[in-house]
């Protein structure tokens, strides 16, 4: 990026671009560690709406 980017508005792509699919496995990251979560829940017996309020408030805390 050149100078702070704010006053000319440019900007490198490239690093712009890795920030975003940076951002993005970690929020693919995110579903598939709650999917896991919801699945080991059902396999455990836990009705689906009980187990989405448990998972909720585990991100939460």
């Amino acid at each position: 990026m050149r100078g702070n980017g704010m006053s000319t508005g440019t900007y490198d792509a490239d690093a712009y671009g890795r920030e975003l699919a940076r951002i993005r496995r970690h929020q693919d990251a995110a579903v598939n560690a709650r999917l896991g979560v919801l699945r080991a829940l059902a396999a455990a017996g836990i009705p689906s709406e009980r187990a989405g309020g448990l998972v909720t408030a585990m991100a939460i805390e």
